[in-house]
């Protein structure tokens, strides 16, 4: 028996905001994410989310609740073909798809956040997302993923301060962030870029149900 698993296709989608975003209009963000970002609901959505949490973070903002000075939306949108077969037959296929965010939230400034120290961990909370292009529901996906992070960034910038109280001075005084010029770029997703070198020809295969 052989035993077959092919990539379809697997698109990896990063939207940034730096800093310096958050002290711009949220209706300029949104035009400067559409100009670098592929045309996609997905992304879109990404964007306009984004903007709006930013904005609702800083005016909600307050002493020992200040709003993340970064943040940041990573998508995984994979799908994956498992297939069995012995002597030319197929015995079993199955055909999944999947959809992730990694939603990143740093609070505090660049020289202590909440990824201080043992903490690095705190700053990067994933969500399932759903697979349909559906406008409304990524957002609101998006929104609880943010806001869960969000709070468990806050937990952890005072757990961090808490213990560089009462610790002893610390040898590596390096900041916790450094800020980089921003890079953008798009591929066509790996399943297509995969079929195209392959010497075998792949019919389209809905993700949705297996080959029967």
């Amino acid at each position: 028996m052989h035993s077959y698993r092919i990539p379809l296709f697997f698109l990896a989608l990063c939207l940034v905001l730096p800093p310096k975003i958050l002290a711009a209009p949220p209706a300029a963000d949104a035009g400067a994410a559409k100009s670098t970002a592929p045309a996609s609901p997905l992304m879109e959505t990404m964007a306009a989310e984004m903007n709006r949490a930013l904005a609702a973070l800083q005016k909600s903002a307050q002493e020992n609740q200040p709003a993340p000075y970064f943040l940041s939306y990573l998508a995984h949108d994979a799908a994956r073909l498992d297939i069995a077969a012995e002597h030319g037959a197929i015995l079993r296929s199955s055909a999944n798809r999947w959809r992730s965010a990694d939603i990143t939230i740093r609070v505090g400034d660049a020289k202590v956040d909440n990824t201080h120290g043992n903490h690095r961990s705190t700053a990067l909370h994933t969500i399932d997302l759903p697979l349909a292009d559906d406008r409304t529901a990524l957002a609101r996906s998006l929104w609880r993923g943010t806001n869960t992070g969000y709070s468990n960034a806050l937990q952890s910038l005072l757990k961090v301060k808490s213990e560089l109280a009462v610790h002893a001075k610390e040898e590596d005084t390096s900041a916790d962030f450094s800020a980089q010029q921003p890079v953008s770029g798009s591929t066509a997703p790996l399943g297509k870029r995969a079929c195209a070198l392959s010497p075998v020809s792949f019919a389209p295969i809905p993700a949705s149900s297996p080959i029967r």
